[in-house]
């Protein structure tokens, strides 16, 4: 019977640095050849002269690459690390003292006692901790030693060969200050704000539990009583008096439901009229509203529901249901605009003719001045003007007539009124 004997032999492991390992020159430790070689007359991993990780190298310019000649088993990024023909030891770069690309630097001259740390860091510039301090590079401006290459500068960052002075030829230490985010501007309700709620409107910032979408926005604005309903901006001075009153109570920092909608590019009141453009004496019951850029858009879907984003001064369209000014993690909700709006606001500005006989003719509503509404009138024939109330049996008759319609204010040749026309009896 024959007995098989299986012999197995294991050598101890050499750590292999991650590629993307950086070291830095170590010029504390001395002449590293004679303690580190080898057999073969080659330098390489040697921790017990080094330090855990370190490399006796010799730098590109006498030895090129990593091969087998005398640089034994150092990898490039320490081969790298080290300038002149001499071995050194290159050492592992620990993370805080490795170049920052967001660090800001500042030439510290308290470092050295004559200013310069080329000498005391081994007459090699690059990562120094031991003279410059934690996360310090000893570095030459960008006027003496350009760049960041092998030559002189090491791995000194771009920013810290910047913060040195180029007008002296010589090395001083840059050290990393901190770098904080400026702090965000804090708001201040102004003394004089004018209140959120009044008798005309009521403005109901974003409450992340209570947050709600465009129809129970409407509802709520419904609550408060008759004719209470989301904003509708008639005028531009209303629209920069809401904005006013949010930045002054600042709450203008998140999305508000108001009263409009908007579909294929058409934009409506909640009531259904038409929000266009105002020309010559075409009317409108709303200013034309300031879209942000490439808005309307429906960007995330069927957007028919119009919100004011009081920050910017702008609006934008966006799904009725949603209940979120951003994205739902961010925790930000929509604010709701309500408006108690004219009794008459259902009905205004999309009539032809409101009301006409052979005696009247009363326009739709619309932006006139009294000298226009004049030339108007007489542009309808012979003996048209604008009216004259001669008793109260006519104005009784003419404010039924306007009350009817909801036109509300009109021109004539006594008072301020709107489009009511008569032939002269002249």
């Amino acid at each position: 019977m024959r007995t098989a004997i299986l012999l197995a032999s294991s050598a101890a492991a050499v750590t292999t640095p991650p590629p993307d390992q950086l070291f830095r020159q170590d010029n504390f430790k001395g002449k590293c050849y004679d303690a580190c070689k080898g057999d073969n007359n080659q330098a390489g991993l040697c921790e017990d002269f080094c330090g855990e990780g370190g490399y006796c190298c010799s730098g590109e310019n006498y030895h090129r690459g990593n091969g087998p000649e005398k640089n034994g088993d150092c990898p490039a990024g320490a081969v790298g690390a080290i300038y002149t023909n001499v071995h050194t030891c290159a050492i592992p770069m620990s993370i805080k003292d490795a170049p920052k690309e967001w660090a800001t630097y500042v030439q510290d001259n308290s470092k050295t006692d004559d200013s310069s740390c080329f000498i005391s860091c081994g007459k090699w510039g690059g990562s120094c901790p031991e003279v410059c301090g934690e996360g310090g590079f000893c570095c030459s401006g960008n006027g003496h030693h350009y760049g960041n290459g092998p030559w002189k500068n090491g791995n000194c960052p771009q920013a810290a060969i910047d913060a040195i002075d180029d007008s002296v030829i010589s090395y001083r230490c840059a050290v990393p200050i901190p770098t904080t985010p400026a702090p965000e501007p804090v708001c201040e309700v102004s003394s004089d704000a004018t209140p959120l709620e009044d008798e005309e409107y009521k403005i109901i910032p974003q409450d992340a539990e209570t947050t709600v979408n465009w129809p129970k926005a409407r509802q709520q604005c419904k609550s408060y009583g008759k004719h209470w309903d989301l904003a509708i901006f008639n005028y531009e001075r209303e629209f920069t008096r809401i904005q006013k009153i949010l930045q002054e109570n600042c709450v203008a920092d998140h999305a508000y439901w108001i009263g409009y909608r908007e579909n294929d590019g058409v934009t409506t009141t909640q009531y259904g009229q038409r929000v266009r453009t105002t020309a010559g004496y075409g009317a409108t019951v709303s200013i034309d509203l300031p879209w942000a850029e490439n808005e309307p858009n429906d960007n995330l879907g069927n957007e028919q529901c119009v919100r004011y984003n009081a920050q910017e001064g702008t609006v934008n369209d966006a799904i009725c249901g949603r209940t979120w000014t951003g994205a739902k993690k961010d925790g930000i909700g929509m604010g709701i605009i309500c408006e108690k709006h004219n009794p008459c606001e259902q009905d205004r500005g999309d009539r032809t003719v409101e009301f006409e006989n052979k005696r009247y003719y009363i326009s739709k509503a619309q932006f006139i001045n009294a000298n226009d509404a004049k030339i108007a009138c007489q542009a309808r024939g012979k003996h048209w003007d604008l009216a004259i109330i001669e008793d109260k049996q006519e104005h009784s008759f003419l404010n039924k007539k306007i009350g009817w319609m909801c036109s509300i204010l009109a021109w004539n040749d006594k008072s301020n009124w709107n489009g009511i026309e008569r032939p002269s009896r002249k």
